[in-house]
């Protein structure tokens, strides 16, 4: 951290020497640093979006495309001015005007995702912001319009100013998105690059209103500036392989905790409503095989509180044996007769999936309407998948969709939607098919953990 600060500061000290250099000795800087400085950025975003995913990526790209045209702008101006000529406006700003299109492009693809995030105070802030840039630009467009720069030149100084403009409240938007989150290194970074940049053409606009513009002067040091921002930027990310946690990625984690914390509360209910009824039963006919099943319902919510625990600390998923879990879940219910046709397979899952079959084959039992309710479970591969199939002898199911809708049904209505959701948290499928001649079949789709491209 201290090395990076270091380099930060030096970095900031050779953007700024021109200033305090005689005006020949501050162009030959600005050569230099204008012809290295973007270069070393492109290199480095583009390694970041090579080996980066999600939204790092996208930066990373837009990054590299807008460094690499700012770099022939640079290198275009740069070789104006060794000939002594200096035409404005000019190919070099082709290329630093284009230079803004991926980098705003991008952050407008990334905006869109977050637009529903964004309350009315951050539209004011950024309106606020916006507003103050406006003014900020007030003089030197007066100033053209009076006679000092033609037409042309007017709106090529001017549009650099607006394409900043426009920038702000997108920067400022997703930045207000991420300080709420405390995760707002990348954000910050980009606008104070943007608010750098925002400076330099301000400044180059009063410079060439007042003709004391010369290369290496107060809106080419702004300008370096920002190319050391970004500098550092890209390459903190890349040294410390930095992520960007995505307000999607923190609304996965609220669904996340909430999930687990609903799948605890009905499953264990469950359990003890089982627990429950077996002493009933007990306190009837003293029949010891009871003593058994309250046993496994207890050591079933323990086991479950224990996996809770063990998923909200990882993330990752890994092979579950789906013999070994379906066998351990089909005890434990004496009045039911479940089969099980299932191959020695494995799929990518976490532990809650012993929740997915216990709410399948106690919703099948539940609902049954036959003296002893029947429960077919089979499996099969199919091209880097493992379908499961829990086919019951039940009623039956009418309305296929809403069954898995939270709330649905006359019961707490959440076991079937805890499947459906833990189902798709492993990337799988769940729906139901009809059985013949009656009942229901609930069919579920897994990653398998090694994919074969065979059948069984």
């Amino acid at each position: 951290m201290r090395k990076t600060t270091v380099a930060l500061i030096i970095g900031i000290i050779i953007a700024t020497l021109s200033a305090f250099l005689p005006p020949d000795l501050a162009r030959i800087h600005n050569y230099v640093f204008t012809t290295v400085v973007p270069l070393l950025i492109f290199v480095i975003a583009l390694i970041i979006y090579i080996h980066s995913e999600g939204e790092i990526k996208k930066i990373g790209l837009a990054v590299a495309l807008s460094s690499l045209l700012a770099w022939l702008g640079e290198i275009t101006w740069n070789y104006y001015e060794i000939i002594g000529v200096n035409p404005f406006p000019s190919l070099a700003d082709v290329f630093w005007i284009s230079s803004y299109i991926p980098f705003i492009y991008i952050l407008i693809a990334i905006l869109k995702k977050y637009i529903r995030y964004i309350d009315l105070c951050s539209y004011i802030i950024a309106s606020i912001l916006t507003a103050f840039a406006v003014d900020a630009i007030l003089f030197p467009v007066m100033y053209c319009v009076k006679g000092s720069l033609s037409p042309l030149e007017a709106f090529v100084s001017t549009l650099y100013v607006a394409i900043n403009i426009a920038s702000i409240p997108i920067v400022t938007l997703l930045l207000l998105v991420y300080v709420k989150r405390r995760l707002r290194f990348i954000y910050c970074t980009l606008a104070v690059g943007l608010s750098l940049i925002l400076i330099e053409n301000v400044l180059y606009s009063y410079y060439e209103a007042w003709n004391i513009y010369y290369t290496g002067s107060l809106p080419d040091v702004f300008g370096n500036l920002c190319y050391i921002i970004i500098l550092f930027t890209m390459y903190k990310i890349y040294s410390e392989n930095l992520e960007i946690v995505t307000v999607e990625d923190i609304e996965r984690e609220r669904r996340k905790v909430e999930l687990l914390n609903k799948l605890m509360r009905h499953d264990i209910l469950n359990d003890l409503t089982a627990i429950l009824g077996y002493l009933e039963l007990y306190k009837e006919n003293r029949d010891e095989r009871l003593i058994e099943s309250i046993f496994f319902r207890i050591k079933n919510s323990i086991n479950l509180i224990k996996s809770i625990r063990d998923v909200e600390s990882k993330t990752e998923l890994k092979p579950i044996n789906l013999r070994e879990i379906l066998e351990r879940e089909a005890t434990g219910y004496p009045n039911a007769e479940i089969n099980i046709n299932v191959p020695n397979v494995s799929v990518l899952a976490d532990d809650l999936l012993a929740s997915v079959f216990r709410n399948l084959i106690i919703n099948a039992i539940v609902h049954s309407d036959e003296k002893i309710p029947k429960i077919e479970i089979t499996a099969r591969k199919l091209d880097g998948w493992v379908e499961i199939r829990v086919a019951d002898n039940g009623p039956g199911i009418k309305d296929k969709k809403a069954v898995f809708e939270e709330g649905f049904g006359k019961h707490t209505g959440l076991g079937l939607y805890l499947v459906k959701m833990i189902v798709e948290s492993y990337g799988g499928k769940v729906w139901i098919e009809d059985n013949k001649p009656k009942g229901s079949i609930f069919v579920i789709r897994l990653r398998a953990a090694n994919p074969e491209r065979t059948c069984l």
